[in-house]
C-alpha cells in the first residue's frame, strides 16, 4: 500500500512504483501495472524510464493509439536545458510511429534536431536514415548516412547500415533490369 512507502525516501517512490508495475505486467494484472505507471510518472515525470516502460505495456497489450499518447506526453518533459529530447524516447516514439505507418508524424519528430548539436543526436538521426531506407527514399537515407559517417566516423555499424542500403537499392535495380 501506499502507507508503505511513507518510510523510504520520496525521491525513490517512483522508482518502487516503477519495480511493483514491472513485477505487476509479469504477472498480467495489466489495470494494477496501468494504475503504478501513472503513479510513477506523476511522482517524476522528468524520468524517461518511466514513459518508456507504460509505453511498452500499452504497446505489448496492443493500444497503439494510448502507447503513441505517452511517448508524447513523455516527450513533452523529458528533455535538457537546450530543449533537446531524451534520445530513448525519441527514437521509441520515432520507431512507434513508423510501425504506425505515420511516417509524416516520424518525420516531424526528426525534425526537431535540426538545430541540435550532431554529437548529440547520431543515433537517433541514424534511425531516422533507417527509417527513410525502410520508406523506400533510397536517396534521401544515402545522403544523410553520408552526412553521419563524415561527422562521426568513428561508429562502425554506421557503414554496414550505408552498405545494406546499397545492396538492397542495388538489388532491386538489377531485379527491375532484368
Amino acid at each position: 500500500t501506499d502507507e508503505d512507502y511513507v518510510q523510504l525516501p520520496r525521491h525513490i517512490h517512483w522508482r518502487v512504483y516503477l519495480e511493483l508495475a514491472d513485477l505487476a505486467k509479469r504477472n498480467n494484472d495489466f489495470q494494477h501495472a496501468r494504475t503504478l505507471y501513472t503513479k510513477a510518472i506523476n511522482i517524476q515525470p522528468y524520468a524517461s524510464q518511466g514513459w518508456l516502460e507504460y509505453s511498452k505495456l500499452e504497446e505489448e497489450c496492443g493500444k497503439l493509439y494510448k502507447c503513441a499518447s505517452i511517448l508524447h506526453r513523455g516527450l513533452s518533459y523529458c528533455h535538457n536545458n537546450e530543449q533537446q529530447h531524451n534520445e530513448n524516447l525519441l527514437t521509441r516514439a520515432i520507431k512507434h510511429e513508423e510501425r504506425m505507418g505515420n511516417l509524416s508524424k516520424a518525420r516531424q519528430l526528426l525534425g526537431c534536431l535540426k538545430s541540435a548539436k550532431i554529437e548529440k543526436v547520431w543515433r537517433t538521426v541514424l534511425e531516422g536514415a533507417l527509417l527513410e531506407g525502410r520508406a523506400g527514399n533510397a536517396v534521401i537515407a544515402k545522403k544523410v548516412l553520408k552526412y553521419l559517417m563524415h561527422h562521426v566516423p568513428w561508429y562502425g555499424p554506421l557503414y554496414l547500415e550505408a552498405y545494406r542500403l546499397e545492396e538492397r537499392h542495388s538489388s532491386l535495380t538489377i531485379a527491375c533490369d532484368g
